[in-house]
């Protein structure tokens, strides 16, 4: 995406997704389509049995699957400085949130093509890394693991860059509506960005490993619950502005 600084006088380059990661997945799927075999899905493809447990199954994997979700709200948070026609602002939010699902579903499906059931479990027992695992057995070498192993590094460092353009740009708003002292909707001189929103969220950052893994563990479930919360607020604000502001203009429109 081109976007520009809050004052929209800089251009620059940002990226939700890095290349690294995204090839080393589709390593892993083609190996697995040409060295994998259907008949190691049988008994795997829900984690229970019968019709109960699969529903059960299911429910476990809803309940944290907004989690997973957060990544994508960088888009609408950084929609004022990104350079494109607004209206394609709600198709690019869809089409990257499918685009991601149907890449994630084909690794899972990968990973279930070349390991059975009982090299899962032995694998979660041992290494604890069942895709580099299934990479390492799709190639016959145990150097595939580590290279997808770097590739999922890649991907969670561009995971936090987006975390900090998004979390930087909501205190820079969130600022400039004075709903939070002023101070953090100051700019850098040069680069235009938020420099003391990012040294707030860097320096918390910083800190947060040394609370230890019981608390990190804490704010990831408390996480979840608070990305279901926001989602649901923002949805809110959205009926009360149809109300108070119907005139307001709406470059985005959802059909119905």
């Amino acid at each position: 995406l081109q976007v520009r600084g809050p004052d929209r006088t800089r251009d620059s380059c940002s990226e939700n997704h890095h290349p690294q990661a995204c090839g080393a997945g589709i390593l892993l799927i083609v190996a697995s389509v040409i060295n994998g075999t259907v008949d190691n899905l049988d008994g795997q493809m829900f984690a229970s049995t019968g019709a109960g447990g699969a529903v059960k199954s299911i429910l476990a994997v809803a309940v944290i699957s907004p989690f997973y979700l957060i990544g994508f709200d960088v888009i609408p948070q950084a929609a004022e400085e990104i350079n494109v026609p607004l209206k394609k602002i709600g198709k690019m939010m869809i089409l990257s949130v499918v685009l991601a699902v149907v890449f994630y579903s084909c690794v899972i499906l990968a990973v279930g093509y070349v390991l059975n059931p009982s090299e899962i479990l032995s694998s979660e027992a041992g290494t604890g890394l069942v895709t580099a695992d299934a990479m390492a057995k799709a190639f016959g070498t145990a150097v595939m693991a580590k290279v997808i192993i770097v590739g999922g590094m890649c991907g969670i460092i561009t995971s936090w860059n987006s975390f900090m353009i998004g979390g930087s740009r909501a205190l820079y708003s969130m600022a400039e509506s004075y709903m939070i002292p002023p101070m953090f909707a100051k700019l850098h001189p040069q680069h235009k960005t938020p420099i003391n929103a990012l040294f707030l969220i860097g320096a918390l950052t910083m800190l947060a490993p040394f609370a230890g893994r019981g608390m990190m563990v804490w704010i990831c479930d408390a996480g979840n619950f608070g990305c279901c919360l926001a989602y649901c607020m923002v949805s809110v604000s959205f009926l009360i502005l149809r109300k108070k502001e119907p005139d307001m203009a709406r470059p985005y429109k959802v059909g119905h």
